[in-house]
């Protein structure tokens, strides 16, 4: 991509100003390559603190570091954080462009998001207010390679080249592709339960941490200001981000696509240490692994996962990167 060179850090104060709070009907249409482009991807994170900054860092070090091929990443981090407290994370891990993307919340929001922090001391909600504002991709449009955002959690390695996940075939109803939370085939009656409290007459369940997002389909439906008018707000579920967009989904609320508009990915692309071994799924077969160490206990138990992520922190620290308390 022209005029993208490695590890270009673009600081939020300089090259995102434009980006006020855009209200869904003044979004305009949005000119994407519509067809993912050889050799390039585009990676989304959000980070709240130096600790995510950190595991994200990590995560991205090992999608590079499991492919061989010559593919460019550009990755576009969601943070408060300044630019000089974040770049050098990135510094080191070749074939990629970080860009910075502000935390952009209208006034409005921001004041009732503080009020619920001050209630429960419980930042959260704050981060699935953000983690689903795709808002910004219209002020970087010339910066996304076609219409996809891999979204990630930063608790996840990958143990396979993505290019299969990242090719995925979207038909033009679909606004993301997610796997199917695994712990629903071990525990069926709690998480038919679980929905029931949520109002899903669904016996499935996605999990968020990885999430394909077809952008011009995603924004032009409204996914994310109708994922926040399918829950009451400030009235948040404990899930967060996984319960309203499950909602959303299940209930279809967006009536105006036709269903289903969430597809099913394999269970190899998000996998859950705290769920394997999971039915007749090869531990060779895992492309990503989700919630390693002790970040999430129960988490820690599976012990093949927790040493392959030593084992990638190790290589990743040894490249002279900040501390990431």
């Amino acid at each position: 991509m022209a005029g993208v060179r490695d590890n270009i850090f673009i600081p939020p104060e300089k090259k995102m100003k434009a980006m006020p709070g855009i209200q869904p009907k003044t979004i305009p249409a949005i000119s994407y390559e519509s067809q993912p482009m050889k050799n390039h991807m585009n990676l989304y994170f959000v980070a709240s603190n130096r600790r995510h900054i950190f595991q994200a860092a990590v995560t991205l070090w090992s999608i590079v570091s499991c492919d061989d091929s010559s593919t460019r990443y550009n990755v576009f981090l969601k943070t408060e954080l300044e630019e000089k407290t974040w770049r050098g994370f990135f510094l080191p891990i070749p074939r990629v462009s970080v860009y910075g993307v502000p935390f952009n919340v209208p006034y409005e929001q921001s004041v009732l998001l503080k009020k619920m922090k001050d209630l429960d001391g419980n930042d959260s909600r704050k981060y699935f207010y953000h983690k689903f504002d795709l808002t910004w991709t219209e002020s970087i449009s010339h910066l996304l390679t076609d219409d996809r955002l891999l979204l990630l959690d930063t608790d996840l390695y990958a143990r396979k080249p993505l290019r299969a996940l990242y090719e995925t075939p979207l038909a033009d109803h679909e606004c993301m592709a997610m796997v199917i939370d695994t712990g629903i085939w071990k525990y069926p009656e709690w998480v038919l339960e679980h929905n029931r409290s949520l109002g899903i007459d669904h016996p499935c369940f996605y999990n968020t941490g990885v999430a394909l997002i077809h952008i011009s389909s995603f924004v032009e439906h409204h996914i994310w200001e109708k994922s926040l008018e399918a829950y009451p707000f400030p009235t948040m579920p404990p899930q967060h981000d996984q319960d309203i967009l499950n909602r959303l989904i299940f209930n279809n609320a967006t009536r105006d696509i036709k269903r289903p508009c969430c597809k099913t990915m394999p269970s190899v692309y998000n996998m859950s240490t705290k769920w394997f071994p999971f039915m007749n799924l090869e531990k060779d077969d895992i492309a990503l692994v989700h919630a390693y160490g002790d970040t999430k206990l129960p988490h820690s138990s599976c012990d093949w996962a927790n040493k392959e992520y030593e084992r990638l922190m190790e290589t990743y620290r040894n490249m002279e990167i900040p501390s990431p308390e």
